[in-house]
């Protein structure tokens, strides 16, 4: 997601890394236990939402790591 929008700035590659890490995570994973844990999706969710800050807290340390990789090995033109 990174490389696609060539994100620069530290909020854009923070949302890149939850969209990329979190949102697709959830979206697979919650229906799931909902469907093999044979519980509604309403408690999956709930379920889940004790994992989010740590979740939060690691596409932020992401996307500080993405800054500097970018400063150290930037990416050419598209």
């Amino acid at each position: 997601l990174v490389g696609k929008f060539r994100a620069r700035s530290f909020v854009p590659l923070a949302l890149a890394c939850a969209g990329g890490g979190i949102v697709a995570v959830y979206a697979v994973g919650v229906p799931w236990m909902s469907a093999v844990g044979r519980i509604g999706f309403g408690p999956a969710a709930l379920a889940s939402l004790a994992f989010v800050p740590g979740d939060i807290i690691k596409a932020l340390i992401a996307a500080k790591i993405v800054q500097a990789v970018q400063r150290g090995y930037p990416l050419g033109p598209a």
